[in-house]
């Protein structure tokens, strides 16, 4: 016999990709570090962008997932936020 569970929401957890200028020239892409948010409003997403510590000149994109997070860690695929530089300009980038 099936059996209920409720879960209580708790936040949004992110991760995904960005590509990044190089120091040295060129573009490259990154994973991110895992971040998250009590809000998954796009402007508050965006503070999160990161390089995971590897140390660029800027990050010129990003494709952010964002999945509901439940208490006890479960999470659920909700959404996918594009990024463009125009957007990434106060970014956390590794030194």
């Amino acid at each position: 016999m099936p059996e209920d569970i409720t879960l209580k929401h708790v936040g949004y957890r992110c991760d995904g990709m960005a590509t990044i200028k190089l120091w040295g020239g060129g573009e490259g892409r990154v994973p991110m570090s895992l971040w998250d948010t009590d809000s998954c409003e796009k402007e508050d997403i965006v503070k999160g962008v990161n390089d995971d510590g590897f140390g660029c000149e800027a990050i010129v994109s990003a494709i952010v997932h964002v999945s509901d997070l439940y208490e006890n860690g479960y999470k659920r695929y909700k959404e996918q936020i594009n990024f463009n530089k125009e957007e990434l300009k106060n970014t956390k980038k590794g030194i």
